[in-house]
């Protein structure tokens, strides 16, 4: 079993209209995200993918409003959106964080 793991971060805001509190206002995070695909086979390349491909999944998230994308933006709904955007990659986890002590990851059990 081949197992990747990618890390980066992108800058973007959002808001939370479905929530009262300090988020439900427009703000900004510093959002990271680590990415593990896990796959039994390699590709023509000799990989299991181009980690290009992973990073491109969270990178056209930067410097945007993530409202423009989803109607509740939280890290949860992040992380399940960049899953869809790679799981046919093999097993794949998402973790999204939104500040260094909160995180939400996704994946899914075959």
């Amino acid at each position: 079993m081949y197992k990747l793991k990618v890390e980066g971060h992108f800058d973007a805001a959002h808001k939370l209209p479905n929530y009262e509190g300090k988020c439900q206002r427009l703000h900004g995070h510093t959002w990271r995200v680590k990415v593990i695909v896990q796959n039994k086979a390699l590709n023509d390349q000799k990989m299991v993918c181009d980690f290009k491909e992973i990073k491109d999944a969270w990178e056209k998230y930067d410097h945007q409003y993530l409202n423009d994308f989803f109607e509740q933006p939280t890290a949860e709904v992040l992380a399940k959106a960049i899953w869809i955007d790679l799981h046919h990659l093999g097993d794949v986890e998402v973790t999204v964080w939104e500040s260094p002590e909160t995180s939400a990851s996704y994946y899914e059990e075959k």
